[in-house]
């Protein structure tokens, strides 16, 4: 087991001190990364070929298949590794205010649940909305604690009554940076954060907007992504 550990195929530990190797020689840590884990890559499809030949040639189907799951195992946890770094460098430098939307739907606490649904749900087809108060911060509500209420009550719940209320929330900063956003959506498990500026709201940043984003700059590239910003 320690000697198939040191094996250069990240994240294998040998694929790591290969990657450290790398890193001092080119420089680049993300390039580094895809290196080994190319590496890694390599070993995890042949460790599932040599599974298949123990399964053909030798008959021992059991030691066969379990070597290509490791071989599987290896081959998707570089792949995944490389995606995260990949992640990492594109966004790295992103604020919450790069990219969080500024034209917010505000609803009043005091409407209706009967209401959102039939004037802002239905017409605009939005899942999420700010309750406010002219500029003051209430919570936010949506369809998923519209769905919680039931239909037959929705004309005598207030939308203050089944929002999230302001001091729940998980509210981030204009400055904050989007990868500590996407850890903190993935943590407290929300679909949406509000951003907000000394108590006033200035935007709303969601995970399916945030992964748009982050396709769009994949695709560019990361350079012409920077260069975008």
């Amino acid at each position: 087991m320690a000697v198939f550990n040191l094996v250069p195929g990240f994240p294998l530990d040998g694929g790591r001190i290969l990657r450290a190797v790398l890193w001092h020689v080119t420089g680049s840590f993300s390039k580094a990364t895809r290196l080994s884990a190319g590496s890694g890559q390599i070993v995890g499809y042949g460790i599932m070929l040599g599974g298949i030949w123990t399964g053909l040639i030798t008959g021992s189907w059991f030691s066969g298949l379990w070597l290509v799951f490791i071989g599987w195992f290896l081959l998707n946890a570089a792949q995944e590794s490389v995606l995260q770094v990949s992640i990492r460098s594109v966004l790295t430098g992103v604020r919450a205010d790069d990219v969080m939307t500024r034209d917010c739907p505000t609803v009043s606490g005091r409407m209706s649940v009967a209401e959102l649904v039939e004037e802002h749900i239905l017409k605009s087809g939005r899942r999420c909305f700010v309750v406010a108060e002219g500029s003051r911060l209430d919570g936010l509500v949506t369809l998923h604690q519209v769905k919680a209420v039931p239909q037959a009550r929705w004309t005598g719940v207030s939308v203050g009554e089944a929002m999230t209320p302001l001091a729940m929330l998980r509210v981030v900063a204009p400055e904050t940076p989007i990868l500590e956003v996407l850890q903190t959506m993935e943590r407290e498990d929300v679909n949406q954060v509000p951003v907000a500026n000394d108590g006033q709201l200035v935007g709303m940043l969601t995970r399916d907007h945030i992964l748009r984003i982050l396709s769009a700059k994949m695709e560019l590239g990361t350079e012409a992504a920077r260069v975008s910003r």
